[in-house]
């Protein structure tokens, strides 16, 4: 049953459908949420296969606190464009990418399995087929430093899900997945469904990247005292006109010095290494990016699922300093009719 406002309202709106879905935009940008969700509903009714009039529904009942209802709503926008219908909108991705994000707002997030383990995630409303899922571990590091992280394989069957031995509770390292074909570029041609696709769901960057990584610990060749042994024992060797490929002396004299420093450090050599990591430590208290993602929709019958992934930067002592917008993407599988 309408309410009383709602019949008041609905009394003195236009009847057309575009109007209708303007004077909803106009009250929900003076934030008369109660106005604007009325008339997005009715417009809603006139046209129950418009997709994205769903979408702006969802986050209008999401500004009126109305969780339940705007979850459906977006979960309905979703359904709506999805890929495979003989007609599709122009803004159909754009109409799901924002059902994502109202979804992701509202706190909606699939539980994901975590490295080594394999599970079915929860079935999408009206679908009786669910979406498989294996974790895995990955690392990924250049010169200096890295980054580290979890992902999950999707995939419509359990084999297609599984990686290698992750079906057995290993926790098998995966190649850092790109992000590419998840983010993708609005309007680029259509993308092509997968049998599965490794999503990324956390990176972590490591505290020894960049220049950093030069003052861990110190090292034999940045010692000076160490160069000192081993000029002294080139001398006492006869010396050598050549460097160290020409000279045998050299060499040896290097090789010992550096051995010895390691086997039983003098207080010179433990100074330097107090210092070197003291610089390290001092060099990594830099802020450091933290990406995490979410899986907010994961419909077999559709082939799709939502992801929506957000970077902070974080400080050591774990507290988030800034975070970016997030980004929303989606993954194609090959599909599963209901």
């Amino acid at each position: 049953m309408l309410s009383l406002l709602t019949v008041l309202v609905l009394a003195a709106a236009p009847a057309d459908f575009d109007a209708l879905r303007a004077s909803a935009l106009t009250a929900h940008e003076a934030d008369d949420y109660r106005r604007a969700c009325a008339l997005y509903a009715q417009a809603a009714r006139l046209s129950p296969e418009h997709a994205a009039v769903q979408s702006d529904l969802g986050l209008c009942l999401m500004k009126q606190g109305r969780k339940a209802e705007a979850v459906r709503a977006n979960l309905r926008a979703v359904r709506l464009a999805a890929p495979g219908k003989a007609e599709l909108p122009p803004d159909a991705e754009r109409t799901r990418k924002a059902a994502y994000f109202n979804l992701n707002a509202l706190g909606v997030s699939v539980a994901l399995p975590g490295p080594g383990q394999c599970a079915r995630l929860t079935k999408a409303s009206a679908c009786n087929a669910p979406v498989y899922a294996c974790g895995a571990k990955w690392t990924e590091y250049g010169s200096g430093g890295g980054s580290s992280g979890t992902a999950v394989n999707l995939a419509l069957s359990e084999q297609a899900a599984a990686l290698g031995e992750l079906a057995q509770g290993t926790e098998d390292s995966v190649l850092r997945p790109r992000n590419g074909s998840l983010f993708g570029i609005e309007g680029s041609p259509p993308r092509e469904a997968l049998p599965s696709s490794l999503v990324l769901t956390e990176e972590k960057a490591e505290v020894f990247t960049g220049p950093c990584a030069r003052h861990q610990g110190g090292s034999c060749d940045s010692s000076v005292t160490v160069r000192g042994a081993a000029d002294t024992c080139l001398a006492r060797a006869g010396g050598c006109d050549g460097g160290v490929r020409d000279c045998p002396s050299a060499l040896r004299c290097s090789e010992e010095a550096c051995a010895e420093a390691e086997r039983s450090p003098s207080p010179a050599v433990r100074a330097e290494q107090q210092l070197a990591q003291q610089t390290f430590d001092s060099c990594a208290k830099g802020p450091l990016p933290h990406t995490s993602c979410s899986v907010v929709l994961a419909d077999a019958c559709l082939g799709l699922v939502g992801v929506v992934c957000q970077t902070s930067t974080v400080a050591p002592d774990g507290k988030v300093l800034e975070k970016t917008s997030p980004r929303v993407g989606e993954v194609w599988l090959q599909r599963t009719e209901p």
